[in-house]
């Protein structure tokens, strides 16, 4: 069994709440977490309880397979909630240039990888 990557862990808690727009304040406040406590997690410093990750991805409505990370690899979820996280807000036509620009990116990539 692979030993758990608990800075990995912290890092992926910091992209979902910098994608969701949440302060370290407004997280702890929300949470009754000491905001101390979310930064060392954040860092790698101290180990999340199952409890905590369990309470942060409910906070964050997203599974805990989208909040921990593989190690061989994120998982497709955890894209998708980033897409999801990334197109919430966004108008009709914004979702569909970004579309456009991930369809282009995607095409561009294939190409440099098969030159």
């Amino acid at each position: 069994m692979d030993e758990i990557d608990y800075a990995a862990i912290g890092k992926r808690i910091s992209e979902v709440r910098n994608l969701n727009g949440i302060t370290l304040t407004e997280l702890s406040v929300d949470t009754g977490l000491d905001s101390a406590f979310i930064s060392r997690v954040e860092n790698g410093i101290k180990r999340p309880s199952l409890a905590t990750l369990l309470q942060l991805a409910e906070y964050f409505n997203i599974t805990l397979d989208d909040l921990i990370p593989y190690s061989k690899g994120r998982n497709n979820n955890a894209y998708y909630s980033d897409f999801k996280f990334i197109m919430g807000d966004c108008s009709n036509n914004e979702r569909k240039i970004i579309i456009d620009v991930a369809a282009a990116t995607k095409q561009a990539l294939r190409n440099n990888k098969n030159t």
